[in-house]
């Protein structure tokens, strides 16, 4: 045990008792050939990665428990990886933040609601300020995605964006080059009979953007 260990602010959190909320589910995943533990809280649809380290000592937070209880019984348990007192502080702030704790002293019902419906405001107002942004939970495509890997480290590669700047390249050459038609063909692009297949184009981007992340992802962790 060094030093580094403790931390000046420790008492602030140390007899704190806090617990994932019910509805934080756990699942562990491999990203980049390393293992991690992914929380995902089913009413928000957030989610939160944590090394196997650190979910050893969050496995431990409980109501019924300190939380230098749970540290102690890490350091105890796995004295080589165990965090930090300064790394503790640091990780419950960040799943604080993401609205992924709650604390013994709070009405639990009435905290995780109350949390839920702020969270889904905030949310619909996102919806309203951006088509492009707009989450629908749908499936998870992990069991997909797993079985096209060979197609996603084709495409997600140098080679293969060395192709898109290329394709960029021209695509733009061609437009400047043809800016007066361009500009006629634009002009009633927001005329009522167009909406529709300007609403179709965006869902197509939307889905192409998300497949996009999910590729990335999946690549690289």
């Amino acid at each position: 045990m060094t030093a580094q260990t403790f931390s000046e602010s420790w008492h602030r959190i140390a007899e704190a008792r806090i617990g994932l909320l019910p509805s934080v589910q756990v699942q562990r995943q491999r990203f980049g050939g390393a293992d991690w533990y992914v929380l995902q809280d089913r009413f928000t649809q957030r989610f939160f990665r944590l090394t196997p380290q650190a979910w050893r000592f969050v496995s431990r937070l409980s109501p019924r428990r300190s939380v230098d209880q749970a540290w102690r019984e890490a350091l105890e348990m796995f004295p080589a990886e165990a965090p930090s007192q300064h790394e503790v502080i640091q990780l419950l702030g960040q799943l604080h933040q993401s609205n992924l704790l709650y604390f013994r002293s709070e009405p639990d019902s009435v905290e995780i609601f109350d949390r839920y419906r702020q969270f889904k405001q905030r949310e619909l107002y996102g919806k309203l300020l951006g088509f492009l942004y707009l989450r629908i939970p749908i499936l998870n495509p992990n069991d997909w995605l797993n079985t096209i890997m060979p197609l996603i480290r084709a495409m997600v590669s140098v080679p293969a964006a060395l192709i898109w700047l290329v394709v960029v390249a021209i695509g733009a050459k061609a437009a400047l080059e043809n800016l007066p038609q361009i500009a006629d063909q634009t002009q009633g692009v927001l005329a009522l009979d167009n909406l529709i297949w300007l609403y179709l184009c965006m869902a197509v981007m939307k889905v192409l953007h998300e497949l996009a992340h999910a590729f990335v992802c999946k690549r690289f962790g």
